[in-house]
């Protein structure tokens, strides 16, 4: 199984991310200076402005042609406070070993509450129809416009 593990993060410690399989792509999304020595890991400077989904957002539009090499693109906030930290670690490594199975359909009716750039202006665009439109925008003109705005 392909994972690719999506972090955004302004200051936490995110230590955790040693705890993933050692092959699990992980990209970090920083708005301050943060280094890590992980195999398979990028970090990505932001600037201090919007919340996570301009990370996740930023990410799609910046790697969009190659994110069909990932079973599984799993975006998250450095500390997920809204469930286990530790069931979270071993239920991912537990994908990436093909021990557990996630149906993740229901995602495209879940909406964005924020705009482009990451601010939550609660712009209700359904997902679907966001990713719908990046396909309707397949020239590079406009995939390239996309990418200045965030």
């Amino acid at each position: 199984m392909k994972i690719a593990v999506v972090i955004n993060r302004y200051n936490e410690n995110i230590d955790w991310i040693q705890r993933l399989d050692k092959d699990i792509s992980v990209y970090v999304y920083t708005k301050t200076d943060y280094s890590i020595d992980r195999k398979n890991t990028q970090v990505i400077k932001l600037d201090n402005y919007g919340r996570e989904a301009l990370a996740y957002i930023k990410h799609i539009t910046n790697y969009y042609d190659t994110l069909t090499y990932y079973d599984y693109l799993i975006c998250l906030q450095a500390i997920p406070d809204s469930y286990d930290l530790n069931e979270m670690i071993e239920r991912i490594n537990r994908l990436y070993n093909g021990y557990e199975q996630f149906n993740f359909e229901y995602l495209s009716n879940l909406r964005i509450d924020c705009d482009l750039y990451g601010n939550p202006q609660h712009a209700n665009i359904p997902i679907k129809m966001f990713i719908e439109k990046l396909i309707e925008r397949n020239d590079y003109e406009s995939t390239n416009k996309l990418r200045e705005l965030l």
